[in-house]
């Protein structure tokens, strides 16, 4: 089982990536509207990457405190 420190690594390395996916989801779904195609499918994918992301944002923070915590009892 991976530890605390490579567990919020993982989560770290995770948001990067979706950051990335959202940063190219959002330029196409705004471009398919811009050319006043349908960006439903689009969106609901963005949207999608959004709540990942709100997970892993989460992750991190659970993995951060649990790192605080394990600190605090060692001192």
């Amino acid at each position: 089982m991976p530890s605390d420190h490579e567990q919020l690594h993982f989560a770290e390395q995770h948001i990067i990536e979706i950051d990335a996916h959202i940063a190219a989801q959002r330029a196409l779904a705004n471009e398919l509207r811009a050319r006043g195609r349908d960006s439903a499918e689009s969106e609901k994918l963005l949207h999608s990457l959004l709540e990942s992301q709100a997970v892993a944002v989460s992750h991190r923070r659970l993995m951060l405190d649990r790192l605080q915590d394990d600190k605090a009892a060692d001192a």
